[in-house]
């Protein structure tokens, strides 16, 4: 009997010994598993940041790098407050910088794509991020659609793509992607009802981005859905576009909440920007306008001219929201409203005649021009100031300005 009972106690202690030693052994290697992952945060972390860093000063750069499956999430709640957070345990840090990109990325590699935002002068620079588990879907309804051409032209090549030109194309449904971001132009659209139902929707997510550009596709309405089921895309409103740049954001940013969240972090940029331009301006311009022997001026009267020009289409007061200062300002509230910058229509100091006129004031005080939106406005000034500066480089001896 008393031997039955040691050969039991033994067992016991054997199994717990065991058990003790199974759970040292299972703590250390979640251990090192949770040091290894920190580890490829860290470096995944660091060499975001390098890229973001690079971003600021440079431009037109694609950069590829490991992200070792490790999630990064983003968030931008208004233009002052954005973070980003690496790996399940990692804090959120600031995110500097204008970052057009998806909510939460997870990938073996991520994709980050600096471009100059230029109006013309180099107003910010954004940087647009995805992943080899996102695909972009362009829809090319007609082989005329030159739309389409002018959005491919630039379009990275290392980044997933097809370029479908019929509702059946077989590239129109799930092949082994997280995210699918289907781009087409209004008017040239897809039937969610039926042209959709070769998607699993699974697990996957998928946006349709609608595209109603102006005229010379410059600006324009960018409406933004997401596939719930095979025959209903849910709307989450329009957003807006001011040139190919920032269009190319919303591609890359295809939640509306983020995208806008940018694009008015954008306008903030560009509006200091700008008044560091005026401020320049002002300087040379001062010097043109001087009587003084050796002065812009005496050596060369024609450039006083030129140089008010472009002072005034940066910041004129004379009439408000014409120069580019408080157009920037009417944007960033516009879209923090809800409103549209297409709109023409403004109550109260919104004033609606920027057209292209002749003379110091981009704005004609009561010369016969049309109305025009916000966009248009700032589509105006860079015309202006695309042929301010040709003006400079055809005069010479007038100091460039940017």
């Amino acid at each position: 009997m008393k031997k039955g009972i040691d050969i039991q106690l033994t067992w016991i202690f054997v199994l717990i010994t065991g058990a003790v030693i199974f759970v040292f052994f299972m703590t250390v290697v979640s251990k090192q598993k949770e040091i290894a992952e920190d580890k490829t945060s860290l470096a995944v972390k660091s060499k975001l940041a390098s890229v973001m860093l690079v971003a600021s000063v440079g431009s037109h750069a694609f950069n590829t790098f490991d992200a070792a499956s490790i999630p990064v999430e983003f968030s931008c709640t208004d233009p002052e407050t954005a973070a980003f957070r690496i790996g399940k345990r990692g804090a959120s840090d600031q995110l500097n910088g204008i970052v057009f990109t998806q909510s939460r990325l997870q990938g073996d590699a991520l994709y980050a794509w600096s471009l100059d935002w230029l109006l013309p002068y180099r107003a910010a620079t954004f940087l647009l991020v995805a992943n080899e588990r996102t695909k972009f879907i362009f829809y090319k309804a007609t082989p005329s659609d030159s739309f389409m051409d002018w959005l491919l032209a630039d379009f990275p090549g290392q980044v997933p793509k097809s370029v479908i030109t019929s509702p059946t194309d077989t590239a129109l449904g799930s092949s082994g992607f997280d995210t699918y971001v289907i781009v087409q132009k209004a008017g040239n659209e897809l039937n969610p009802t039926h042209d959709f139902s070769r998607f699993t929707l699974s697990r996957e997510r998928i946006y349709i981005l609608t595209i109603t550009p102006n005229v010379n596709r410059e600006f324009g309405e960018i409406g933004f859905k997401q596939l719930r089921s095979p025959n209903t895309a849910e709307t989450d409103g329009p957003g807006y576009y001011y040139r190919k740049e920032m269009l190319y954001g919303a591609l890359f940013s295809p939640e509306l909440p983020m995208f806008r969240c940018m694009m008015q972090r954008s306008f903030v940029r560009a509006k200091a920007v700008t008044e560091l331009n005026y401020r320049r301006v002002g300087e040379i311009h001062d010097n043109a306008t001087s009587t003084i022997a050796g002065s812009l001026g005496v050596r060369n009267p024609h450039c006083r001219d030129l140089y008010g020009y472009i002072k005034y289409t940066f910041d004129n007061k004379t009439y408000p929201y014409c120069g580019n200062v408080k157009i920037m300002e009417d944007v960033v509230k516009i879209v923090g409203n809800g409103d549209s910058p297409l709109t023409t229509a403004r109550p109260g100091d919104f004033i609606t005649s920027c057209g292209d006129c002749i003379g110091p004031s981009p704005c004609c005080s009561g010369g016969p021009c049309a109305a025009s939106n916000d966009f248009q406005r700032l589509e105006d000034n860079y015309r202006r100031l695309v042929r301010e500066s040709e003006d400079i480089t055809l005069e010479g001896g007038c100091p460039y300005v940017y």
